[in-house]
């Protein structure tokens, strides 16, 4: 029998540290309205780093069961980088500030 993931599974999942759908909409909007803070010229440089790194953060997430505890090591400054970027990149136009 073929082991199908499912989102109850997911939701199930032992690791913990689970997110919901209803949870990732909420930080989305969030990111949207943070968003709206910005200079125009802030917006289209922030979108296109966060889609890259939010690409470079995803890529490595799911090497990492497979790496070695070197491989992880290597990349795990760069996961983090990638992780934390949006919080920090895009400041209040009004106020220069994140």
């Amino acid at each position: 029998m073929i082991d199908i993931n499912t989102y109850e599974a997911y939701l199930n999942h032992e690791a913990g540290n689970i997110i919901t759908i209803e949870e990732c909409m909420q930080i989305y909007k969030e990111l949207v309205e943070s968003i709206t803070l910005c200079s125009l010229e802030d917006k289209d440089e922030f979108w296109n780093e966060f889609i890259n790194r939010a690409a470079r953060y995803t890529y490595i997430r799911n090497q990492w069961e497979i790496m070695s505890t070197e491989e992880k090591m290597a990349a795990d400054d760069g996961r983090t980088q990638a992780h934390t970027f949006p919080k920090y990149s895009c400041k209040n136009s009004r106020t220069g500030r994140p």
